[in-house]
């Protein structure tokens, strides 16, 4: 669920700032990229974090954190400018930065030492096939608000972003979910 979001957001932010806010295809790229940097920051502190306490923290604290800003998204949107889904993305990278490497490592954790290259391989496919499916759903609700759309285009992108995003807000609850009761069933709450 993690990489679907991921990639739906980096197709949905940077469209968004072009068609509806009017920005340049720099600048809307642009948006993604201190999110990014601050991502890669966090991956080696998360890791961290896991080497002394475990999985549980940083990938529910990550999980949180995008859940945040899936909130900050949706009610921001309606508000929004460059700065403004700049510091949405900032909030949702630092929860990315927390939670990929450690699920990653903590899926792999559980199999035997024979089964962690099938692991490994398996999870890099689902991920390369979840960001993809993640982009092609959320281009294809943005696409038939922009059909529905009655000739104003930006008007249109606007409202099917932000069904798209409440999507992913949807998805993220049920990722923190999924992980809180895998977590719990095993008895590390």
């Amino acid at each position: 669920m993690l990489q679907f979001i991921c990639l739906a957001l980096g197709f949905l932010i940077p469209s968004f700032s072009q068609i509806v806010t009017g920005e340049n295809a720099f600048t809307a790229g642009c948006i993604l990229l201190p999110g990014c940097v601050l991502g890669a920051l966090f991956a080696p502190l998360s890791r961290r974090i896991y080497d002394r306490f475990g999985a549980r923290r940083p990938v529910l604290l990550g999980s949180a954190l995008l859940i945040l800003s899936m909130v900050l998204f949706n009610a921001a949107l309606p508000f929004a400018s460059t700065g403004i889904l700049t510091v949405c993305y900032l909030f949702f990278a630092a929860g990315q930065g927390l939670s990929v490497g450690n699920i990653l490592t903590y899926s792999l954790s559980v199999l035997d030492r024979s089964m962690k290259p099938d692991g490994n391989a398996i999870c890099n496919t689902a991920q390369q096939l979840s960001g993809a499916v993640g982009t092609a759903v959320a281009a294809a609700i943005v696409s038939a608000a922009q059909t529905d759309g009655a000739g104003d285009f930006a008007r249109a992108t606007a409202l099917g972003t932000a069904e798209a995003l409440l999507v992913l807000l949807i998805l993220s609850l049920l990722q923190f979910l999924a992980l809180f009761l895998s977590f719990r069933k095993e008895g590390r709450l």
